[in-house]
């Protein structure tokens, strides 16, 4: 159990002896140097005494220790008084004189909130660990109901194999939203923006590879064709970009044997290629 004191004298002599009493069965590593901004998430308790500050004082400067959970005990002298109004969260205050029983009821609490904190941490964990792994298997975006970014990779690396034996070309189409908008609010009105995508050819994949991001797979298909899919697009997703205030942007790239590319280098051909769709349709 790791703990960070800033008692000393008369004060931590009290106090070190009840924390070996209360915490009877863990052990206890004890660390005297320390600002605020350097406590880490393994911190299990905070001991500080208000003889230089005052309790708001001190409040305000832990604020960040707070909002992790962290436990902090703060000892007040007898000219001091917790505001009224303060906002504890997972600290305690305990006014001078300090009572060893006082003390050790404190302790326990504090010894339940960490115990609590812990088995919170476990389950969310768990929970974190359980998605990551649905999240591997999973090859659909959530929002959107289209394929994913994963998803469309090792369809990529797929149809350039397929490409390989029977040569033939494949390519890739790329739309991207820009606009006044953050990422985050286009990322939210992105189902809306592909609510209308006008039906696909059986063999083309789409999938969104990023929170602006359309990725259209393309195989067996000339330039004309991706032309030809890119205006059939621009057509059904312009007007959601119209509503939204945003640009629409198009991009293409396409390989063939023997100059086959990378999926990787594929896609970073295609966003070079990104300019305003209106651009690229006739």
């Amino acid at each position: 159990m790791k703990i960070l004191s800033r008692l000393t004298g008369p004060l931590a002599e009290r106090v070190y002896p009840l924390l070996h009493e209360v915490f009877s069965s863990e052990t206890i590593t004890l660390q005297a140097e320390f600002e605020a901004g350097q406590i880490t998430e393994n911190v299990d308790l905070v001991l500080v005494s208000c003889e230089l500050a005052q309790p708001a004082e001190v409040l305000s400067a832990y604020l960040a220790v707070l909002k992790r959970e962290i436990p902090i005990l703060v000892f007040l002298n007898e000219s001091q008084e917790l505001p009224s109004d303060a906002d504890l969260g997972y600290s305690d205050f305990i006014e001078a004189p300090w009572a060893q029983a006082k003390i050790r009821q404190r302790l326990k609490q504090i010894l339940k909130w960490r115990n609590e904190r812990h088995e919170r941490l476990v389950y969310l964990n768990e929970v974190r660990a359980l998605k990551s792994k649905l999240d591997a298997i999973n090859p659909y975006d959530s929002e959107t109901g289209l394929y994913n970014r994963r998803s469309f990779f090792q369809r990529l690396e797929e149809e350039l194999k397929r490409s390989h034996r029977h040569v033939q070309m494949v390519a890739l189409l790329l739309i991207r939203w820009q606009g006044n908008a953050s990422e985050d609010q286009i990322s939210a009105a992105f189902p809306d923006l592909v609510r209308n995508l006008n039906s696909m050819r059986c063999s083309d994949f789409l999938a969104r590879l990023g929170p602006d991001t359309l990725g259209i797979l393309l195989p067996q298909t000339l330039e004309a064709g991706v032309e030809a899919v890119a205006e059939n697009l621009y057509q059904s997703l312009q007007p959601a970009a119209d509503l939204f205030e945003l640009e629409l942007l198009m991009g293409s790239a396409a390989c063939a044997p023997p100059y086959l590319a990378l999926p990787q280098q594929l896609l970073e051909r295609a966003e070079k290629a990104l300019k305003p769709a209106c651009l690229l349709v006739k």
